[in-house]
């Protein structure tokens, strides 16, 4: 399961984090060894994640919408801007809704 893990550091800034872990207990556990002020564990709402390069600081979140459906999917990709890029392009009968980057490192646990 994946999790937006929001955590609150000692000089009161917020750091965000995509959490990979068996349940919401498991977040919560990581969460608490960082010795930081939980300020939100929520489960994510994203389709497809592609971690290309979890060792980057943040990724792409790719909202398409499917030219048949009209279905619209999020895409995270941790992935350069050039790869995620190709990636939508490999993507047929999808039009590119929003490319945003958010800064998120990747955990796994």
């Amino acid at each position: 399961m994946l999790f937006n893990l929001s955590l609150k550091n000692n000089n009161s800034s917020i750091e965000l984090f995509v959490v990979s872990g068996s349940s919401w207990s498991n977040c919560l556990s990581y969460a608490e060894g960082t010795r930081k002020e939980v300020q939100s564990i929520i489960l994510s709402n994203f389709n497809n994640v592609i971690l290309n390069d979890t060792s980057l600081s943040g990724f792409y979140l790719i909202v398409l919408k499917d030219t048949t459906t009209s279905e619209t999917t999020n895409n995270i990709i941790y992935d350069t801007f050039n790869n995620s890029c190709n990636w939508v392009l490999s993507q047929s009968n999808k039009e590119v809704i929003n490319i945003q980057y958010q800064k998120r490192s990747f955990i796994a646990i």
